[in-house]
């Protein structure tokens, strides 16, 4: 059974982009590289966003988020 869940990040320290810029995301099943969700997301200040409502149901997955 799959459960959503909000997904933000903090204090990165080699990850950075400025308030209200686009941010690209892929979220993928480790085991199979299924693309499971994918999207855009707008930083809500210097580098913090948050990606909403990401589908987990307890199997390995990545997250990649990157610069347009």
């Amino acid at each position: 059974r799959a459960v959503k869940a909000d997904v933000s990040a903090r204090r990165l320290q080699h990850f950075h982009f400025a308030q209200g810029q686009q941010l690209n995301y892929v979220l993928t099943d480790e085991a199979t590289q299924a693309t499971i969700a994918s999207g855009t997301v707008i930083a809500e200040r210097n580098n913090f966003f948050v990606i909403p409502q990401l589908p987990f149901n307890g199997t390995n997955r990545v997250l990649k988020v990157t610069l347009p």
